[in-house]
């Protein structure tokens, strides 16, 4: 339950980087399917197990991660929902994983109010 409050902060945190562009602002570049969203790739040394069980490892990974969920997010204009509810799943995934890797982070996913500064505070 606790997890689905913060995964809900999380998706709160997507909607508001979807929201509608400035009048004067370029119009973005359309996504209308999962297939032609942006490609990246993370460079990843040693076994990945390793890196998932070491927060130390962990942590810039999922920054990196993290960093371009939320520039395709705000970058995009993705019409299909179903897409934009897979980047929102992984955004919050991200932010709940790396949460839960850190004492402060842990007792802010017990805290809805807590958890939702911290998703809007972005990462430090």
């Amino acid at each position: 339950m606790l997890q689905s409050l913060f995964t809900g902060a999380a998706i709160a945190q997507g909607v508001a980087l979807l929201g509608a562009a400035p009048a004067s602002a370029q119009p973005k570049p359309r996504i209308e399917r999962a297939a032609d969203l942006p490609r990246f790739s993370y460079r990843i040394e040693g076994k990945l197990d390793d890196i998932l069980r070491s927060p130390e490892r962990f942590a810039p990974l999922a920054a990196a991660i993290r960093r371009d969920t939320e520039s395709v997010l705000k970058g995009y204009e993705i019409p299909d929902r179903g897409t934009q509810r897979d980047l929102l799943g992984l955004l919050a995934a991200i932010i709940v994983e790396t949460a839960e890797r850190t004492p402060d982070g842990r007792r802010n996913l017990m805290h809805p109010r807590k958890a939702l500064a911290a998703v809007q505070a972005g990462p430090k």
